[in-house]
C-alpha cells in the first residue's frame, strides 16, 4: 500500500468486521490494532493512530 489516504473509517470498520468473523473478537482486537499502528507509521503519520 503506497499511501493510506484512501483507507478511511469505513474501510477500517469493514476490515475489523472481517477479522472478527474469521478470528473472533479477542484476536481481532490485537490484529487490527497492530495493523493500524503499522500502517500509520509506514505512512509517516503515527500520530493518526490513537491506541
Amino acid at each position: 500500500m503506497a499511501t493510506a489516504e484512501w483507507f478511511g473509517h469505513r474501510q477500517h470498520v469493514h476490515l475489523t468486521w472481517l477479522a472478527v468473523r474469521r478470528y473472533g473478537t479477542a484476536a481481532a482486537v490485537g490484529l487490527i490494532g497492530e495493523g493500524i499502528q503499522r500502517t500509520a507509521r509506514y505512512a509517516g503519520a503515527p500520530q493518526k493512530c490513537n491506541p
